[in-house]
């Protein structure tokens, strides 16, 4: 199917402000329903069997065909039988069921995720996995960090910047903690490359570097990774962390890590041998 004249010309609407994550709205689901059975047309009896799998309901019966797309449209609307984060798991297994048939894939993509942007729901089909998704600046944040990160060979760090984004994304509830862990992790690790392969905490470098960042911005980060430390890498019985909290937290990880790769220098290849 040919591109219509806003994807052709790259003319994209302002998403809404997100104001939907931990459900998956009426809206939602009608429109999964409308957009795998009238817009893809997959086969009723093949996305019955994939939506049940994942929903643990039965499929026995000789089912005419339009019982079974409306008992499709059933299991998809009825958020008891199938609970908002299984919506996701769904979409997901569709995209997977599309392996194979590239254009169908993109088209569903694009899709899903412009129904996303347009009614502010706050995650994105990106490379078959939904993915929370934050402001435009946090995404183009993470995405820039990640890139440079590997354009420096330095792969524990950008691996530790992606599960920050991945443990925010889980469902139905987010690992806060991992989330936060990694996303500090990837400032240590990288810390630790500018100055020199060593093996000391965050808290140590800034205390043994104070260069390694501008002040006052070191203090700053001292005292958030004494909080980070005490709260979320060695908590105490009865203390917890709100998800606000886990945004700025992570929130301001990749201007950090773009700062430090540009401080580090390209990683040169090793010259040959004759």
């Amino acid at each position: 199917m040919a591109q219509n004249f806003s994807s052709r010309e790259g003319i994209t609407s302002t998403p809404a402000e997100i104001t939907i994550r931990y459900d998956a709205p009426e809206g939602l689901r009608i429109y999964l329903f409308d957009t795998l059975l009238n817009r893809l047309k997959i086969g009723f009896q093949r996305a019955l069997y994939i939506i049940s799998g994942i929903l643990l309901e039965p499929t026995e019966g000789n089912w005419t065909p339009d019982f079974v797309k409306d008992e499709i449209r059933r299991l998809l609307t009825d958020d008891r039988r199938c609970p908002w984060n299984k919506i996701y798991d769904i979409i997901e297994a569709f995209h997977s069921e599309l392996n194979g048939y590239a254009e169908n894939q993109r088209l569903f993509t694009e899709q899903i995720n412009g129904y996303f942007h347009k009614h502010g729901i706050g995650w994105e089909l990106e490379d078959g996995q939904v993915m929370r998704r934050g402001d435009d600046d946090f995404e183009q944040g993470y995405k820039e960090a990640i890139e440079l990160s590997h354009k420096k060979n330095l792969p524990t760090t950008a691996e530790h910047l992606k599960e920050a984004r991945t443990d925010l994304s889980r469902r139905p509830q987010p690992d806060v903690n991992g989330a936060v862990t990694h996303a500090y992790q990837a400032i240590e690790c990288l810390s630790r490359e500018v100055v020199g392969g060593t093996k000391e905490t965050l808290g140590e470098l800034l205390k043994k570097h104070p260069d390694l960042f501008p002040s006052p911005l070191n203090q700053a980060l001292a005292q958030v990774w004494g909080f980070v430390s005490n709260t979320v890498r060695h908590p105490r019985e009865g203390e917890g962390i709100s998800i606000e909290e886990v945004e700025l937290l992570v929130g301001i990880i990749p201007p950090l890590a773009k700062y430090l790769l540009h401080k580090f220098p390209e990683k040169e290849d090793d010259p040959l041998p004759f």
